[in-house]
């Protein structure tokens, strides 16, 4: 069996992807972001977003709040539900807000009440 002749040349190193590699300097450290707090929606907040709706119109009244922000188009009275983080991130400003509103007491709210008696008992 013969060999070939010796060229002086090193095969070549088996290639490390770019993910793989290490440069040796450390980067520097990032401040921690701080999370905003929800927005505060209420029923009846007439809301502006950044895009506008088919219909050209801008402004939204909101109906429903919870997981999913339930919004009225003031212009075509299109109904449509989007995410809260949706809306937080498409809302430019607040156009009218009511001068009341309602605050949810939770359980407090129906610890007076009488539970509803079942269908046919009396």
């Amino acid at each position: 069996m013969r060999r070939a002749a010796p060229t002086g040349l090193r095969p070549p190193a088996p290639r490390r992807s770019s993910c793989a590699t290490h440069c040796g300097c450390r980067l520097p450290q990032l401040p921690v972001s701080q999370v905003a707090p929800p927005v505060d929606f209420h029923i009846g907040d007439v809301i502006r977003l950044r895009k506008p709706h088919p219909c050209k119109g801008f402004d939204w009244t909101v109906v429903r709040i919870g997981a999913d922000i339930g919004l009225h188009c003031t212009t075509c009275g299109r109904r449509v539900l989007l995410s809260r983080s949706v809306v937080e991130r498409r809302l430019k400003s607040f156009v009218a807000r009511p001068d009341f509103h309602e605050p949810f007491d939770g359980a407090d709210a129906l610890r007076g009440l009488e539970p509803l008696a079942p269908p046919g008992a009396e």
